[in-house]
């Protein structure tokens, strides 16, 4: 319980936390006497609407379990995005005496993706769209101007001679240049 990297909260059948591990506190900024007796939904990001958080608990009363991603709140007030499964726990005769959650931080993983998402359509040293989205926008931007009336432009500059600069101040120089230009 306390050895493992997940964070790890414990509750009763009415979400007050009853119990959590040295992860959780590491990844929440809580110490166990500010969390403890405290509601789940102090958690709670506002990212998501209460009916999110409904449909999550119906679930987890249905089937006994749910697993997914939810951002958290941490003490302070950051959100972080989290992997989360949470279990009921059933006593002999079956009622549901607890809640096991067991979480994540997934932030770097999501921040990972989006950086990967982002150099899929934009070029990485300018930071401008690739070759590929800027297609997709000008056939976006014709298809609106063809629903919509209006007009469309197109702006496109060429850097004269720009070899000329590479070859005699540099690629490094090169690079500045195109990203002041791209600015």
């Amino acid at each position: 319980f306390e050895s493992t990297r997940e964070g790890v909260i414990i509750t009763d059948t009415e979400k007050r936390i009853l119990m959590v591990n040295r992860a959780f506190t590491e990844l929440l900024g809580y110490n166990e006497d500010e969390i403890l007796g405290k509601s789940m939904d102090i958690l709670q990001s506002p990212r998501h609407v209460s009916e999110f958080f409904r449909r999550i608990w119906q679930e987890i009363r249905k089937k006994g379990h749910w697993q997914g991603e939810v951002w958290n709140v941490r003490k302070n007030g950051d959100e972080f995005p989290i992997l989360c499964s949470t279990s009921a726990v059933q006593s002999d005769s079956g009622k549901i005496t607890q809640y096991v959650s067991v979480f994540t931080d997934i932030s770097k993983i999501k921040e990972t993706e989006a950086e990967l998402e982002f150099l899929a359509q934009h070029d990485p040293l300018t930071r401008l769209p690739n070759r590929r989205l800027l297609l997709s926008r000008i056939q976006q931007g014709i298809e609106t101007v063809r629903r919509n009336g209006g007009l469309m432009a197109l702006l496109m500059l060429d850097l004269d001679r720009f070899k000329d600069v590479n070859d005699s101040f540099g690629h490094v120089t090169g690079d500045e240049l195109l990203q002041q230009v791209a600015n």
